[in-house]
């Protein structure tokens, strides 16, 4: 696996690059769900910041699909923070981005999910390292 990682560094490197990127994009919903709106907004939802992204790492080689996510607005392990209650349960559809890596097979990126909800314990990686 390090040999693969090494012979793949520029590659890497370059697709860590336009993840950061895309994840300081400003996001604001709602919002047009492609890419050109991100560049004439300035900001973008879960599906146009994924959009942009996809086009940035398919320039570079790397192949990516769009993928969506339904499930509970709050998670479960979050349900009792009195910040994030709401009055009935709510469901969510979420887009992000599956890419595939020479160095690593297939990862899901997701440049929306948001590090204060990592730091209540949700599962995720922040910062990105490929």
């Amino acid at each position: 696996m390090r040999e693969v990682v090494e012979e793949h560094g520029a590659l890497r490197r370059a697709a860590i690059e336009c993840v950061h990127a895309a994840r300081a994009i400003p996001w604001r919903w709602p919002g047009d769900p492609d890419a050109a709106a991100v560049e004439r907004d300035g900001f973008g939802t879960c599906a146009s910041k994924h959009a942009w992204l996809a086009e940035r790492l398919e320039a570079i080689g790397l192949p990516t699909v769009p993928m969506f996510v339904a499930g509970p607005l709050i998670p479960a392990v979050l349900a009792g923070d009195p910040e994030l209650q709401t009055s009935r349960p709510l469901l969510e559809v979420h887009e992000c981005l599956g890419v595939l890596t020479p160095w690593a097979g297939s990862l899901r990126v997701d440049v929306t999910w948001d590090p204060p909800l990592l730091a209540r314990g949700l599962s995720g990686t922040h910062p990105w390292s490929g």
